[in-house]
């Protein structure tokens, strides 16, 4: 059995890391396994510009963002994987009055798979396409404090061919996640410190068609993350941010063939955002996992912001 792992970009969200809260931005699509659904997502709590009597809907924030992520699959059955993921997501996040904000995110990404299915060997190459997108409503009863839920859905298809054999066969996927947050940001002069935690329920369903057995797999996860961030503004155009996120499944479903994913790790991000003008900035971004047995995982991206 073949199971297609589906990695986009932008907004939603494995280790939604707390700079990104605090207005330094970085969603993973649905069709992903439980690890690979989480991204972060372009939260605020601390808007840019912020202007009073602006209006109920206010601080405007427009992102686009490109990436490139690769992972591979380390150890487990059914495949011994690796993908290469290029993507585009856009963005749009504002304030709702004074006390709440929300944003939503679509996404779109393109994944040339290679594999070894294990138990025969076969070797197995995918072209694959996903798309979806994610939106978050949440509240910030204090300037420094926030909470709201996430929600996202997605889909995807694959054409995989078993490379000694020739031909080709089609899957369509899907999925869904849900879930919330609380998190809070403390700025002192140049240096803003955060810190989110995020719960997420994940589900999905890939259709392989009535050639493949089982024709249907389902997997799904609890997943709880805590991300700890730092910005520091280093010169009034030039600010670079650092978060490290803790992962861990509370509970999972595994596909049929497949081994259990890692209940415990972490990831790294690392960016830098320079402000070309007051209203606009760009932001480069990398990530990647630290101590999971089961995959390597890690992505670059370059995106731009537009307030108004």
């Amino acid at each position: 059995m073949y199971r297609t792992l589906f990695v986009a970009t932008a907004a939603a969200t494995l280790a939604i890391s707390g700079t990104a809260f605090a207005r330094d931005k970085t969603n993973r699509n649905a069709a992903l396994p439980s690890l690979d659904q989480v991204k972060p997502l372009p939260l605020s709590a601390l808007p840019a510009g912020a202007t009073e009597d602006a209006g109920f809907f206010h601080n405007f924030q427009l992102s686009a963002e490109g990436s490139y992520g690769e992972v591979r699959h380390k150890a487990g059955q059914p495949a011994a994987l690796r993908q290469y993921s290029t993507g585009m997501a856009v963005g749009l996040s504002f304030d709702l009055g004074d006390y709440a904000f929300a944003s939503i995110t679509g996404n779109f990404s393109s994944n040339v798979i290679k594999s070894k299915v294990v138990q025969f060997p076969l070797d197995l190459s995918a072209n694959a396409y996903s798309r979806g997108f994610d939106a978050i409503i949440g509240v910030k009863p204090l300037p420094w404090l926030r909470a709201g839920f996430i929600g996202g859905m997605g889909n995807g298809n694959a054409g995989y061919t078993f490379t000694a054999f020739g031909g080709g066969s089609n899957s369509v996927s899907e999925g869904q996640r849900l879930g919330g947050f609380v998190g809070a940001t403390y700025v002192t002069g140049p240096v803003a410190l955060s810190a989110d935690l995020v719960y997420l329920n994940i589900r999905n369903r890939q259709d392989y068609g009535p050639n493949n057995t089982p024709q249907i797999a389902t997997w799904g996860s609890d997943l709880l993350s805590l991300s700890l961030g730092a910005s520091y503004r280093v010169l009034p155009q030039l600010t670079l941010s650092a978060g490290l996120g803790l992962n861990h499944i509370m509970k999972q479903t595994v596909a049929p063939a497949d081994t259990a994913n890692d209940i415990n790790w972490a990831s790294l991000q690392l960016g830098a955002t320079y402000a070309v003008t007051e209203n606009l900035d760009v932001k480069l971004s990398g990530s990647t996992w630290l101590n999971n047995n089961k995959f390597d995982y890690s992505r670059v991206a370059l995106g731009l912001t537009y307030k108004f």
